[in-house]
């Protein structure tokens, strides 16, 4: 007879040990290593990105790009110079037609860091003020170039370029970026109270003389074209909004960076979008035929540059292969270019090449934004007019205009400054 079980401690299966659930507890510490294991991948990958990063802003310092929105336009740049590279090279190898894609986002970037070195070693101080002018809360002289000398020398430009004759709308774009850079460099020389004491909400606009000078020799050379013309009214008006109100950076939400270029992308992606449907119309409205800058010849160029862009959607047909497709284009010599940006980078560059330069225009409005206030929305509107301007024309294989633009982006956004 088997033994009875104590009092109160009947025996049975359930009062029996369990035995170890050996496999669920392996799962879950294969479980937990494998999250450990993730999280520390994650982790690691995270460093080896920042410290990529910091490598590549202390390389991009010596030139003045130290910036995360510098970083992601030289970003830009370096992606469409391969594409546009590997493009070439796929339709029939390296060909001369595709320089102006390679030179222009080269030569803006080079613009930006000069417009970097240029504020770098300027003053902002006016030569004509006295040392013991207080009512002023510019720092004091050193050595180097003064913002009133850059005006004048903007001024000589501006004058060198209406005497030197080159394509008129090429002249008017140039013309304008150089309204913007004088505008900068008034913007950087005002003369006002310190923001501590009473900040005013208005001040009196007194330019030096070379900047106005420069200011009026810069529209004269706008106005060679009808839609610089007009974009440089607009410019006018922010110019003198921005010297006028001094409380324009404490209004974020106006001046703010993100605001700056969601407004410019906005506008940019309106007038592609305007154009392409212009290109697409079977026939050109009357009121766009009498006007200078829109003909019916520039019609014809579009409608020719959206069937190029038809047949190859997403690889576009290479670099140059517009003038040789178009009828039109082979007339002329002033007619082998589509004379619209967007839709010469469509046909000749594809989806792609109309994706990398949507990047490049956003990465230009980030750098000339990047620190708000006054010269950071006179930066972009500029920014903002070339790019509109340049969905009607051809504008960035002009040295001088891409040249002019990066001045002015690099101006406004320069570490050295207090944003005005």
């Amino acid at each position: 007879m088997p033994p009875h079980a104590p009092h109160g401690l009947p025996r049975s299966e359930d009062s029996a040990p369990s035995e170890p659930r050996t496999g669920d507890s392996s799962r879950a510490d294969l479980s937990s290593a494998e999250r450990r294991t993730g999280a520390t991948s994650q982790s690691t990958a995270r460093s080896r990105l920042a410290a990529a990063e910091r490598s590549a802003r202390r390389g991009l310092s010596h030139l003045g790009l130290d910036s995360r929105a510098d970083l992601l336009l030289v970003l830009a740049v370096a992606l469409w110079l391969g594409y546009t590279a590997i493009a070439s090279l796929a339709h029939g190898g390296p060909s001369a037609d595709a320089l102006p894609f390679l030179i222009a986002p080269v030569v803006i970037l080079a613009g930006v860091a000069a417009g970097r070195v240029l504020a770098s070693r300027s003053t902002h101080v006016d030569p004509s003020r006295s040392p013991d002018d207080d009512t002023t809360d510019a720092p004091a002289p050193r050595r180097g170039v003064t913002t009133t000398h850059l005006s004048a020398a903007v001024a000589l430009v501006a004058g060198l370029a209406l005497l030197v004759p080159f394509y008129a709308n090429a002249q008017a774009a140039f013309g304008l970026q150089l309204v913007a850079l004088a505008g900068l460099l008034a913007l950087s020389n005002e003369r006002h109270e310190p923001d501590t004491l009473a900040p005013t909400r208005v001040t009196h606009l007194t330019l030096p003389v070379p900047t106005l000078v420069a200011v009026v020799l810069g529209v004269l050379l706008a106005g060679r074209a009808q839609a610089a013309g007009v974009l440089v009214v607009v410019l006018a008006l922010v110019l003198t909004l921005a010297l006028v109100r001094r409380d324009l950076p404490s209004r974020r939400r106006l001046t703010a960076p993100r605001t700056l270029v969601i407004a410019g992308g906005a506008v940019i992606a309106v007038a592609a979008a305007v154009v392409t449907w212009l290109g697409g119309l079977s026939t050109w409205p009357t009121w766009l035929s009498t006007s200078g800058s829109l003909s019916g010849a520039r019609h014809a160029l579009w409608v020719d540059a959206l069937e190029l862009w038809s047949q190859r959607p997403l690889t576009g047909s290479g670099p140059g292969s517009f003038a040789a497709s178009s009828p039109i284009a082979a007339t002329r010599a002033d007619l082998s270019e589509v004379h619209s940006s967007v839709l010469q980078v469509a046909a000749e560059l594809g989806l792609v090449g109309v994706l990398l330069l949507a990047g490049l225009l956003a990465a230009g409005l980030a750098v000339g934004a990047q620190r708000g206030g006054r010269a950071a929305l006179v930066a972009t509107t500029a920014w903002t007019a070339l790019a509109v301007h340049s969905m009607i024309d051809h504008l960035y294989e002009f040295p001088p205009v891409t040249l002019a633009a990066g001045l002015v982006l690099g101006w406004a956004s320069a570490p050295h400054h207090r944003p005005a």
